[in-house]
């Protein structure tokens, strides 16, 4: 059993450094997201297309590939911030309340530029893509600053609100890409 499971971790080990060189190259690689993190942009199951990118080529908004420990998460660009100098990425789950854990540029693997849902084809590079994609990192960053604020009445009415500005961003984005 233990020889069988080595095998298997060897080929993902093997599997994953070619992903990575390919993508340190600028090349791009397709993966199959397993994770609902970016509901309803993206879906378990939707295969998407990364492309390898640098920290200074990112755009507000984009959908961006970072490595989190021993996995790879997707999630939206919502700022930077730095720390010692350096300009860190501030990545979100459309489908998460909160912000992740600030990311260094050496994390970032690639941005996904485009996702296979069934026969349809999503394209986040489109000059109209990008504008929605940007007003989502806003409500989605506003999202995330009003998450952390202390409970009350009006924390949750504007919780609400920002959701559903987050839904109609998304259900835009769907209808142009």
């Amino acid at each position: 059993m233990s020889m069988v499971t080595d095998s298997v971790r060897a080929k993902k080990d093997a599997v994953d450094a070619l992903a990575d060189d390919s993508l340190r190259a600028g090349q791009a690689i397709n993966l199959t997201l397993t994770t609902p993190s970016m509901l309803p942009t993206l879906q378990p199951g939707d295969q998407v297309i990364v492309r390898g990118a640098r920290a200074d080529e990112l755009r507000l908004g984009d959908i961006v590939l970072i490595q989190a420990g021993a996995a790879r998460i997707a999630h939206r660009l919502i700022g930077w911030r730095r720390v010692d100098d350096v300009a860190c990425l501030v990545t979100k789950g459309d489908h998460a309340p909160v912000a992740d854990a600030i990311c260094l540029p050496t994390d970032l693997c690639g941005i996904i530029i485009a996702a296979q849902r069934g026969e349809r084809r999503l394209n986040f590079q489109s000059a109209g893509a990008r504008g929605v994609n940007r007003l989502l990192a806003f409500f989605s960053r506003g999202e995330d600053v009003i998450f952390r604020a202390p409970p009350s009445l009006l924390r949750r009415i504007v919780l609400k609100g920002v959701r559903v500005f987050l839904r109609a961003g998304v259900l835009l984005l769907d209808r142009l890409v």
